[in-house]
């Protein structure tokens, strides 16, 4: 049930962030312009572009974990019986549980941290990228755990 809610709000989510990159090519060709026409070019262009891009590749993972569109090799998969493939993908599944816990107590260590100190970017904005980025992190590693672990529920009922 939990599941069958947080699937529209993936989605959205999912499909707000392919839009960063669109806005990444807008300003890039803004600091193009400005400097390259009127030999003014911005500070923040580089520093903001960055941290677009870095935000839409964390929110778009949730997507593609979502519809488990992520890359397969296939031709592993084919060769196993539908049974053994089932278990193949409960053994992934669980796996990549673990992974996901791991990587959220990393990814909810370092943005503690960043967060402690007020961690900031150390360019001429010095602005605190860090710790939205670091925090983002944390986050998306959490809620990709959960979907995880939907993932492992939803195999073992497939065997």
């Amino acid at each position: 049930m939990l599941e069958q809610k947080l699937q529209p709000i993936v989605s959205a989510i999912g499909a707000v962030a392919c839009y960063f990159f669109l806005i990444v090519v807008a300003m890039i060709a803004y600091e193009v312009v400005s400097r390259y026409f009127f030999n003014a070019p911005t500070i923040w262009s580089h520093e903001l572009s960055v941290m677009l891009c870095a935000a839409a590749f964390l929110l778009g993972g949730p997507y593609v974990h979502q519809h488990r569109s992520h890359i397969i090799i296939s031709v592993a998969a084919e060769r196993f019986s539908p049974l053994w493939r089932s278990r193949a993908q409960v053994l992934v599944s669980l796996l990549t549980l673990v992974f996901f816990i791991v990587l959220c107590i990393a990814t909810f260590q370092q943005a503690a941290d960043s967060i402690g100190f007020m961690e900031q970017s150390g360019t001429a904005l010095n602005w605190p990228i860090p710790v939205y980025i670091k925090t983002l992190f944390a986050s998306v590693a959490a809620f990709m755990a959960l979907q995880t672990l939907f993932h492992v529920i939803a195999d073992f009922k497939r065997l």
